[in-house]
């Protein structure tokens, strides 16, 4: 029987190597992730629900207003009634949001900016005291405000 002697230097670089190729072999890759910060947006660190219009621009229900992001530039659109915005859905290129006491839509312009319509006054609408809307949801034709 022959007898197998084995170098401890050559067994060591193998194992190592060995480990190397399958650590890259399994990872992943991560999609890329960008933080901004409420300096960078301008507006209050705390927002409430997102939403993307079907040209890609990504709108924030945020405490000071409506947040816009067009993937290079912020823009903020004040609440019309000055209350916290709480939700906001996007169908198509319509945004719909809901806040304290309003609910509405925001359609751009042929300047390229949002402007706001409340459906609460275009209706004539009677809400409850204290009414706030934390969901909105197409169905079918249908935009339901929660």
């Amino acid at each position: 029987m022959k007898k197998i002697v084995y170098n401890k230097t050559i067994l060591v670089i193998c194992m190592f190597a060995l480990c190397l190729v399958s650590s890259f072999s399994f990872s992943q890759s991560l999609p890329p992730v960008n933080n901004f910060t409420p300096s960078e947006y301008q507006a209050d660190n705390q927002n409430w629900s997102i939403s993307q219009t079907e040209d890609k621009q990504i709108f924030v229900a945020n405490n000071k207003g409506l947040l816009n992001f067009n993937g290079e530039d912020w823009t903020l659109y004040p609440s019309p009634n000055e209350s916290i915005i709480r939700s906001v859905h996007a169908v198509n290129q319509t945004v719909y949001t809901g806040c304290y006491k309003d609910f509405g839509v925001w359609k751009e312009n042929n300047k390229g900016l949002y402007e706001y319509e409340s459906l609460v006054n275009k209706y004539n609408l009677e809400l409850e005291e204290d009414e706030q809307f934390w969901k909105i949801i197409n169905l079918n034709q249908f935009v339901i405000f929660q």
